[in-house]
């Protein structure tokens, strides 16, 4: 973790650094601090679906699955065939959320 935010402390355009920030973060279950490096990611690089799809599950993670919903329908109308977004949505829709 602090390997990615030493990079961002040299390069605050470093999209790769943010996403592997949220990763990292996510795994570690610190969902909050994932969620705000995603966010980052997504600023650099609005249409990445693979942040767009982490985003959505750190989104899922603090509570918010309409906010998930979302990411993750948008991730699809990115690339239709991103396997985690359908599944995400796919277990949304037998939780009736």
């Amino acid at each position: 973790m602090q390997r990615y935010q030493r990079a961002l402390e040299l390069d605050h355009q470093n999209y790769r650094a943010y996403y592997k920030l949220g990763f990292v973060a996510y795994q570690m279950g610190q969902f909050a601090s994932a969620d705000q490096a995603f966010m980052c990611a997504l600023v650099l690089r609005p249409d990445s679906v693979e942040a767009l799809v982490n985003l959505g599950a750190a989104e899922y993670q603090l509570g918010s699955p309409a906010t998930a919903r979302q990411l993750w329908e948008k991730a699809l109308l990115l690339d239709p065939e991103c396997t985690i977004a359908k599944n995400n949505l796919a277990q949304l829709r037998q939780q009736g959320r």
